[in-house]
């Protein structure tokens, strides 16, 4: 049956997510200090692009439509996954997302 087939996953699908995801996590922890590194400069540069959202601003409400708070919203999610993908080692989908080629696979 697909997972697909009424929205849920069937258990043996999600076990098998949760060990990709436990063995992923594992394999990152074993370059613990090199993980947390890349998690604070993710963190400074999302920083530094909601400041950078914010002086875009200035004392607009609007930019091209969006507030103030989507923009932010956006920008903490892009980073959020940027942050998720790398912890996880999952270049490959960052790059077929990136290249559009995620339509394909």
């Amino acid at each position: 049956m697909s997972h697909y087939a009424g929205g849920l996953l069937q258990p043996s699908e999600l076990r098998l997510s949760w060990e990709l995801t436990k063995r992923s996590f594992q394999r990152q922890m074993t370059y613990r200090a090199a993980t947390l590194a890349g998690l604070a400069t993710n963190f400074f540069f999302g920083l530094l692009r909601v400041a950078v959202m914010m002086a875009l601003y200035g004392a607009r409400t609007e930019v091209a439509g969006i507030d103030l708070q989507a923009a932010i919203t956006y920008t903490g999610l892009a980073q959020a996954v940027i942050a998720y993908l790398s912890i996880f080692g999952w270049y490959d989908l960052m790059r077929s997302v990136n290249s559009g080629e995620v339509a394909a696979d």
